[in-house]
């Protein structure tokens, strides 16, 4: 009988990536209310150093536990880095390995986010391409609609659409509207949908200043789409300069977000606006071209499929 569980954090993000790393492997998933006592052998947790995270661990304390965290800035909170340091911890991306390390958490490894699916699509020129942005969460995060990113917009000079999925509660709604359709429904379209939106789009932009992994840029890449985005890990992870348009940022700041400081990849409106500039010139001008970023897209996305990513959870299981 097999004893290897995965225990998922609330976030909505957690529990997609939970349910992907049970599809490559096998193991049993657990969601929501649990009694531990009844549960014995190994288990793999995916969450953020939180106190859910914590409270799972000490649950668990029989079992032999390994903790897939994400985070995307810096501890600050003495309480749960001490907490931390008793853990083994492995993380999406290098930018995740070095936040932790700044401040003497030890990461056994790296193992990428996964994607299910990977389609060539075969794209056709619109009179107006559309540039997509899909923020999964449900209250507003600062990292996501960064306040600089407001007058960008207006600098591109080529025609295009805009296409947002966001949360209410997101304060800049009103900017984007201007630029195309924004949906304040995020978490509330299924798969089947959300592939949709992908495969209407000529372009991923993200406004995003930092992630943990950024996992929607990589389900743009699996619909064969390039990506806009500032030039920063974990971004520059994922994406190659052959299928990404990239964006300096300027300086680096941080965001107070209560236990832990976020890295903020502080990028000016013009610095955006030319990324996109660039973007749509190669599509009105050089479609061709155009159509060599969407097949490197896809060739990239290729190296992210979950059976070879989360398969590696098989070896570090056997290895506790």
């Amino acid at each position: 009988m097999d004893n290897r569980y995965i225990f998922s954090g609330t976030a909505f993000s957690m529990i997609k990536e939970a349910k992907k790393i049970q599809e490559a492997t096998g193991f049993k998933l657990v969601l929501g209310m649990f009694h531990p006592r009844i549960l014995r052998g190994k288990g793999i947790l995916i969450d953020n150093p939180n106190e859910h995270c914590f409270r799972v661990n000490r649950a668990l304390s029989h079992m032999k536990l390994v903790n897939y965290l994400v985070l995307e800035g810096f501890l600050t909170s003495p309480y749960y880095l001490r907490q931390l340091k008793d853990l083994t911890i492995y993380v999406p991306s290098r930018e995740v390995k070095s936040h932790f390390e700044m401040v003497g958490v030890d990461v056994e490894g790296i193992i990428p986010h996964g994607i299910r699916d990977v389609m060539l699509l075969h794209r056709k020129k619109r009179r107006k391409p559309r540039l997509l942005y899909i923020a999964w969460w449900h209250s507003f995060l600062p990292r996501k609609f960064p306040k600089w990113m407001i007058g960008s917009l207006e600098r591109v000079k080529y025609p295009f659409e805009l296409y947002v999925l966001t949360s209410p509660d997101n304060p800049y709604h009103w900017y984007l509207s201007k630029f195309g359709e924004v949906r304040l429904e995020v978490g509330k379209l299924s798969e089947k949908e959300i592939s949709e939106l992908y495969k209407t789009a000529d372009f991923y932009l993200s406004f995003s200043s930092a992630e943990g992994f950024g996992v929607p840029i990589l389900e743009a890449l699996a619909h064969s789409m390039p990506v806009i985005h500032v030039n920063a890990n974990p971004f520059n992870e994922i994406t190659t300069e052959k299928c990404s348009f990239r964006f300096n940022y300027r300086k680096v700041t941080f965001h107070n977000a209560g236990y832990f400081n976020a890295v903020l990849y502080e990028y000016t409106p013009q610095s955006l606006a030319n990324a996109v500039n660039r973007a749509l010139e190669i599509y009105h001008n050089d479609f061709e071209t155009y159509l060599g970023y969407c097949q490197e897209a896809y060739n990239r996305a290729c190296d992210f499929l979950y059976e070879n990513t989360y398969v590696k959870w098989i070896d570090v299981l056997e290895r506790l």
